[in-house]
């Protein structure tokens, strides 16, 4: 399997799994939620819309993963980014499960980028002229 269809894959089960998890499982990493969200101009964010955003999250909106949690090292991080209300957003989050638990989403970051967003996995059209 080429690494892009394996990533797209990996980005695909991800996407699967984040659709489990119960929108009151989902949790802002320690002080980051007021500051993360004001920095997305354009979009009256709350912290429920913000969830509620995680669950639009497609294969192509996929920027890396699976990268090492460095606070969790049993767990990985993924990123993604979104446009919300006409700006980008970059989205990074983890899904923890445990088993006979629900599984338990954190949001470590959910913000304007800092840099250009690349997204490995949009397709790439060419325009007709």
């Amino acid at each position: 399997m080429a690494d892009d269809e394996k990533i797209r894959q990996q980005a695909k089960a991800f996407v699967e799994k984040l659709g489990g998890v119960p929108r009151a499982n989902w949790t802002f990493k320690k002080g980051h939620y007021k500051q993360e969200l004001t920095t997305i101009s354009n979009a009256a964010l709350t912290r429920g819309l913000a969830i509620e955003e995680l669950y639009k999250i497609q294969v192509e909106d996929f920027k890396a993963g699976p990268k090492p949690d460095h606070h969790d090292p049993a767990h990985e991080v993924w990123e993604f980014g979104r446009v919300i209300g006409g700006s980008e957003a970059y989205i990074k989050i983890k899904i923890v499960e445990q088993e006979g638990k629900e599984p338990q989403g954190v949001i470590w970051s959910f913000h304007a980028p800092q840099y250009p967003i690349r997204y490995p996995l949009k397709s790439k059209r060419k325009k007709k002229i």
